[in-house]
């Protein structure tokens, strides 16, 4: 379970356009311990798992390499996530980004 947490934190962090230092300070955590994670030497408490999952907008079963994600959802993701580092001069509570991400569904899904 921790080699695939490491592997998919990372994964999403990346493509997010995030470095390690702002994804600690987004958790309110040390880079250093976000490294450890992504290395696999510790992992998060379920409570902070299920916070990252909402975060990147998974669930905690695919964090965790219990299911697979399509192509789709992760080009989604990363699109999703440049346009909500765009926007950060605008202060987007998470309700605003949860909308914005319904949005982009409803248009990927119009448009296939």
């Amino acid at each position: 379970m921790r080699y695939m947490f490491a592997q998919r934190l990372k994964e999403l962090r990346v493509k997010s356009g995030l470095t390690q230092m702002q994804f600690a300070e987004i958790f309110k955590i040390s880079s250093g311990t976000i490294a450890m994670w992504e290395t696999g030497k510790r992992a998060p408490d379920k409570d902070t798992i299920v916070k990252i999952a909402n975060y990147f907008h998974v669930s905690t079963d695919y964090l965790l390499g219990n299911e697979q994600k399509n192509s789709d959802d992760s080009e989604l993701n990363s699109a999703f996530f440049r346009l909500k580092k765009g926007l950060e001069p605008y202060d987007l509570d998470e309700e605003d980004a949860e909308f914005l991400l319904t949005v982009f569904k409803a248009h990927k899904e119009k448009n296939k």
